[in-house]
């Protein structure tokens, strides 16, 4: 008897503490999903350190004619070149998504009044399966980014990125100037490239440049205001 209340107060005393410790977990991803929700897809102290570091690069270049590249962490890991005789801003953050920049990218653009900007998102999209309203949430993004001169930048086919043909057809149904898409990569995690496949992402983004924003910028500045 007394070893069966023992093995049953165990039993008991587990299931308690399984209960609580899911009640945690619960809890946690709530509060995980509202930080996010607070920064546009973003927890807030990585977007907060991020864009700190986006503005002090741009009040440090007050004179030189610039471009802003918006985008993910395939862009914020790239070491961008001048395009266009322009140095790039490199205003992209780790894990976003399209919406991150319909309410925050006007605000690197206008701080920074660069010639143009090449907008290189849909990977992180790609991966929370938004296919219903990538296409709506790009225009958006688009529109707010009116007037200055742009062009966008197709996903890469990383193996563990889903749909990228679907995204990138979405991106070329917006009408705006785009790279030529990579017909293969090799990455180190399925989704970001290896050191070496970024000399043909940044070389299809140095082409896309020169056959229309790098005329827009020759011979006059094009920046707004």
């Amino acid at each position: 008897m007394q070893r069966d209340f023992i093995l049953k107060s165990a039993a008991a005393a587990a299931i308690i503490a399984f209960c609580i410790h899911s009640a945690a977990l619960i809890e946690a991803n709530r509060i995980q999903d509202a930080t996010w929700t607070a920064c546009n897809d973003l927890p807030c102290a990585h977007w907060d350190a991020r864009r700190q570091a986006i503005e002090s690069y741009i009040n440090q270049n007050e004179t030189r004619p610039v471009y802003v590249a918006l985008g993910d962490s395939i862009t914020e890991f790239a070491d961008l070149p001048p395009l266009c005789g322009r140095k790039a801003i490199n205003a992209a953050v780790g894990g976003a998504t399209v919406e991150t920049y319909i309410e925050k990218g006007r605000d690197f653009v206008e701080m920074a009044k660069p010639d143009f900007i090449f907008v290189a998102l849909g990977t992180n999209n790609a991966l929370r399966r938004r296919k219903a309203t990538f296409e709506r949430s790009m225009r958006e993004l688009l529109a707010r980014l009116k007037p200055w001169p742009l062009f966008l930048v197709p996903l890469p086919p990383g193996p563990e990125v889903p749909d990228v043909a679907f995204y990138n057809d979405a991106l070329a149904r917006t009408g705006a100037p785009m790279a030529n898409p990579l017909d293969h990569i090799e990455t180190y995690d399925g989704v970001h490239l290896n050191a070496r496949d970024y000399v043909g992402w940044k070389a299809s983004i140095a082409a896309a440049a020169e056959s229309g924003v790098c005329a827009a910028t020759k011979s006059t500045s094009s920046r707004p205001g």
